[in-house]
């Protein structure tokens, strides 16, 4: 069975080195909320072992309510905070889980445009909130804009080194716990993974509703 074999096996194993982080769960764009749709997702939370971290990414719209927000909070499950072609700015909700988890996936269209320095610095002020908050939970942040390029460089390495450097600086000066976290823990970019920041952070309180637009937070 492939719930049992993936999450029960081969991620548990993963797990014991101490290298997973959080598992992306990404549904595809004609799954949509229905009731029996929920029952699925209500029946494979079920299985999972509990102590892996599941990131959900919707990809339909119908999927960024209060009811759905519920289960995936009774689940412990993460929301991903995304920017995409199919559903634009979702918004960032604290479920319950552990951990934030963003995927933004090109500014003007599908893995292209660059996000540029205003995004990139809300969100680095947003992290370093989150990691000054609570030093203990993760954050992951990843962008997919690699098919297009900004000074030479790939769209998403230009995101991510600005990124890198601005919530060093922005954490360096907040000092604390957050400073010493990310100083443990070094920023990675690279154009196949596209993976910016691994690192513990936290939501800055217990909010339901929306707090962010995935490619520019509020602040």
């Amino acid at each position: 069975d492939h719930i049992d074999n993936f999450y029960g096996k081969r991620c548990r194993d993963i797990l014991g080195t101490k290298r997973l982080g959080a598992v992306l769960l990404q549904l595809p764009p004609q799954f949509h909320n229905t009731p029996e749709h929920i029952d699925r997702i209500k029946a494979v939370g079920a299985r999972m072992p509990k102590e892996v971290r599941i990131a959900v990414e919707f990809r339909h719209k119908s999927w960024y309510t209060d009811e759905v927000y519920a289960v995936l909070r009774s689940l412990k499950w993460g929301l991903v905070a995304t920017h995409n072609h199919d559903v634009g700015f979702s918004p960032v909700v604290d479920t319950g889980a552990d951990f934030l988890y963003v995927r933004l996936h090109g500014s003007v269209g599908r893995y292209v445009g660059d996000y540029g320095a205003v995004a990139m610095d809300l969100w680095a002020a947003k992290v370093a909130e989150y990691v000054i908050a609570n030093p203990n939970n993760m954050v992951f942040f990843f962008l997919n804009n690699n098919e297009s390029h900004h000074n030479h460089l790939t769209s998403s390495i230009a995101d991510a080194s600005y990124l890198a450097k601005k919530l060093k600086e922005l954490l360096a000066a907040g000092g604390g716990g957050g400073a010493a976290a990310v100083a443990a823990a070094p920023v990675a970019a690279t154009p196949t993974t596209n993976s910016v920041v691994d690192k513990p952070a936290t939501p800055s309180g217990p909010q339901d509703q929306s707090v962010a637009p995935a490619a520019s937070p509020k602040v």
